[in-house]
């Protein structure tokens, strides 16, 4: 910082050490409310300014579904880590919530033991078929977010299998995994895998080790893929979710 710029207009993740290191001053933010609690935002300030940016990953249009699914789902993953959790705290003192998710017929063999999930509105989607995603794990987890949070809804489809909204034609996969009679792994708030019987935390556990505790409920074959009107009726649902949240 060589003192050579009087004001500037960044990204508050960029701009924040260097305020808490003394290099400069940040004198407002420009979301609707404050991100920091001891920093006005500009209409606070008396300038009628809001505005918020988004972060976004793209990839090309020709992508495979399947792609773009395990994509999605491994940043997913990655953006309810403790270790992602305490950068976004320490970039902006309080934690940063999704205003939406939609989980699509979600596996839930892992779970954290305390699922907490703000103010964001799910929407869960099941299959009552789903050979993959246990219909009644799915339930469990539903009950235990909801407990916490009443933004939270369920529909199982009736007659469905998983990936029902797809639109691919079902057929069978001979070689996947599935163990929907296996005891569900808990996670604790650090993302550490907790031992089936005990409870105890396990670090340093793998997906290859929590694979071999499960070895016993593991069975093969499943089913994924759409039966007349379900694509459809996924994305009715789907588009009436995120109109009604973002629009009413």
């Amino acid at each position: 910082m060589g003192g050579h710029v009087p004001v500037a207009v960044d990204a508050i993740d960029s701009l924040l050490p260097l305020h808490k290191s003394g290099k400069l001053r940040i004198l407002a933010t420009s979301g609707a409310k404050r991100t920091i609690p001891s920093i006005p935002t500009f209409k606070e300030a008396g300038v009628n300014i809001s505005a918020s940016g988004w972060n976004t990953l793209y990839a090309k249009s020709t992508m495979p579904a399947e792609k773009v699914e395990r994509y999605a789902n491994e940043i997913q993953i990655a953006m309810q880590s403790a270790k992602i959790r305490e950068q976004f705290l320490a970039a902006k003192a309080d934690p940063v919530s999704v205003n939406l998710a939609l989980a699509g017929w979600p596996w839930c063999g892992y779970q954290f033991l305390e699922p907490h999930t703000g103010i964001t509105q799910v929407r869960i989607l099941g299959a009552d078929q789903d050979s993959w995603a246990s219909v009644v794990q799915t339930q469990a987890y539903f009950n235990a977010i909801s407990a916490r949070n009443p933004g939270v809804s369920i529909r199982i489809f009736r007659d469905a299998k998983h990936g029902f909204g797809y639109g691919n034609p079902a057929r069978e996969f001979p070689e996947a995994m599935a163990a929907l009679l296996a005891p569900i792994v808990y996670f604790n708030e650090r993302g550490v895998a907790l031992d089936l019987w005990s409870r105890d935390p396990m670090p340093g556990v793998d997906d290859n080790t929590l694979r071999a505790m499960l070895a016993q409920y593991i069975t093969h074959v499943v089913s994924i893929g759409t039966q007349g009107h379900q694509m459809q009726d996924f994305m009715n649902d789907f588009t009436h979710f995120f109109r009604s949240s973002l629009l009413d």
